[in-house]
């Protein structure tokens, strides 16, 4: 969490505020339907994010283009 030089910082903070702001966004979904609720974190950078959450978070890298996938093979 504590960085060693200001790269290393600037990088930390990176990481943990999206995974605080994650973690408040499970929070408040949750409170608002009254239940749990499961994320999915996809895309480049989630696999550093992912790790840092209080909350359980699904890590998915190819969300999108299985998405992609299936809509293709709906449509041909």
């Amino acid at each position: 969490l504590i960085g060693r030089d200001t790269v290393d910082c600037m990088r930390s903070g990176v990481i943990y505020a999206n995974a605080a702001m994650m973690d408040g966004l499970v929070d408040r979904i949750s409170d608002e339907l009254n239940g749990p609720v499961l994320a999915i974190a996809t895309g480049g950078i989630s696999r550093l994010i992912v790790p840092a959450c209080r909350r359980y978070v699904v890590h998915d890298p190819n969300l999108l283009l299985k998405g992609l996938w299936d809509l293709y093979h709906r449509n041909r």
